[in-house]
């Protein structure tokens, strides 16, 4: 998992920059200079998605690993998780959703 959530977010990024990879349904032509903002938008949060499970991988492991010197008390380390989940589920429902309009 770790290596997808590694891989993933770069070319997802690249994608929002080449114009040619827009989703027809988000193309704007009365955006002038940015016609598919919207579309940039949604790759940007299935990026996050993926960044968000990386770091809770990461977070998990450290916690296992050390836990006796973890820097957050506990009521931190939860809310940071369920914000970390929330970007993780929603990036991976606009992932699946878009899966097929995801070319280059």
């Amino acid at each position: 998992m770790d290596y997808m959530c590694d891989i993933i977010p770069p070319m997802i990024r690249q994608m929002a920059k080449n114009s040619i990879s827009c989703s027809p349904e988000f193309y704007d032509e009365k955006n002038v200079n940015n016609e598919c903002k919207q579309w940039e938008d949604i790759l940007e949060e299935i990026a996050q998605g993926f960044e968000a499970g990386k770091a809770i991988s990461d977070c998990s492991m450290r916690w296992k690993k050390d836990h006796k010197k973890y820097s957050l008390d506990w009521e931190d380390e939860k809310k940071e998780q369920e914000l970390l989940a929330k970007k993780l589920d929603r990036g991976m429902e606009l992932f699946g959703k878009h899966f097929l309009n995801l070319v280059d």
